[in-house]
């Protein structure tokens, strides 16, 4: 269970990588903001407005796998790409 508030690096698409916050572990799915938003949504009292994240493309700060195994983005774009009616 991540805690709201922790600092976090986002996979992104395309392969780069993003530091984000905490804003809620809903199991499969982490939801994320910019550090912007977190520290905004401080100070005017508020809940962060985040986005959502599988939980394979979050990586902890301190580490450099997958909080969780499983596939993501990055492990499927040298797969050749099938066509229809393959």
């Amino acid at each position: 269970m991540l805690l709201k508030g922790k600092v976090v690096t986002a996979l992104l698409f395309g392969g780069s990588r993003a530091k984000r916050r905490v804003v809620a572990d809903k199991g499969e799915t982490v939801v994320v903001c910019a550090e912007e938003e977190y520290q905004l949504a401080l100070r005017e009292g508020r809940e962060p407005s985040g986005i959502g994240f599988p939980r394979v493309d979050i990586v902890d700060a301190g580490d450099t796998k997958p909080m969780r195994k499983g596939p993501s983005a990055e492990d499927h774009r040298d797969e050749p790409k099938s066509r229809a009616g393959d």
